[in-house]
């Protein structure tokens, strides 16, 4: 899967977001990336910062963010719990990393980590589906085809409402491979994550669309 993943996401506008996330970040001397998956945030924020460090749980993403790694930036195999670093003037996590979080334990301990590895004053973004609009309106099965890279994907989405999550089967071709894969969502909601946060002792919480931060989301 993840000797693929570039591929399956080449859509993906990775270079319009971390141009929206910065002007919230910039500030921010060093910065800690949370999931950093292949390292496609990464090798665009890294330039920014005078420190940066990226960690992800998957050995194999790790390896091939490595590959594009940026001066002044350092890739860690490790979960956020078992990170030493901290003093970090930022922290980010993109890309729904929080939806693979299966319980409020799971969730409140995720937010007291990241704000115990932040400055004073430092700044965590992450973004994530609004649960409530998720169950009112579920994802639909979908197929996608990019023409230049020759992928064509089909997702297929199952909700589970009483657990609040949705698993995503993804049946994907791929440069003459076939393959599936899944991933799993929790359906976390704006409120869940606001107590989460403010448990953790952050302060200061917006809510806005989804690279529309002048837009505030609501529950």
């Amino acid at each position: 899967f993840w000797q693929h993943y570039d591929t399956i996401y080449a859509a993906k506008d990775y270079d319009h977001e971390v141009e929206v996330i910065l002007p919230f970040i910039g500030h921010a001397n060093t910065l800690l990336e949370i999931g950093c998956g292949t390292g496609e945030h990464t090798k665009r924020l890294a330039p920014h910062f005078r420190g940066t460090c990226a960690i992800d749980m998957d050995y194999d993403a790790i390896q091939i963010a490595r590959t594009k790694r940026k001066p002044y930036s350092v890739l860690v195999h490790t979960a956020l719990e078992d990170f030493q670093g901290s003093d970090f003037g930022a922290a980010v996590a993109l890309f729904n990393v929080t939806h693979a979080l299966p319980t409020q334990y799971w969730l409140n301990r995720f937010m007291r980590a990241v704000y115990g590895r932040l400055t004073t004053d430092g700044v965590f973004i992450f973004d994530c589906w609004n649960g409530e609009a998720v169950l009112a309106d579920p994802p639909k099965e979908e197929w996608r085809t990019n023409p230049e890279t020759g992928t064509k994907i089909h997702l297929i989405p199952k909700l589970d409402r009483d657990n609040r999550t949705v698993r995503v089967r993804m049946e994907v071709e791929v440069k003459g491979e076939s393959f599936h894969s899944h991933i799993d969502h929790r359906l976390w909601t704006i409120g869940e994550y606001r107590a989460a946060l403010q448990g953790a002792g952050f302060k200061d919480i917006a809510v806005a669309r989804w690279m529309q931060p002048a837009i505030a989301a609501t529950d």
